[in-house]
């Protein structure tokens, strides 16, 4: 589904996914297995109920809420010292290990 055909064409996407594999082969895939469900997305649900496919897409009829949910989600992936005391991401922490 990261690669799907709506946006594996995109130079810093690909790079990004490359990125994304290289540190978990680093890590040795340490630590996989399930995603917390704190906020999670409608779209995520969908999207493993459908075996986790490659070709599903999720239809997002409202792009703005489909924006706050999945930041809401995304945060609440985040390990402790990448989120503020308010709850926001710390965007200067991005680039530590």
């Amino acid at each position: 589904m990261v690669q799907c055909s709506t946006i594996r064409k995109e130079e810093h996407w690909k790079q990004l996914v490359h990125v994304w594999l290289t540190f978990e082969a680093q890590q040795q895939y340490a630590d996989l297995g399930k995603l917390k469900n704190t906020n999670w997305l409608a779209a995520i649900g969908l999207w493993t109920a459908h075996a986790c496919s490659a070709t599903w897409d999720p239809a997002i009829t409202n792009n703005t809420q489909y924006q706050i949910d999945f930041m809401k989600w995304w945060t609440a992936l985040q390990p402790e010292w990448h989120i503020s005391g308010e709850g926001k991401i710390l965007s200067e922490k991005v680039d530590r290990d």
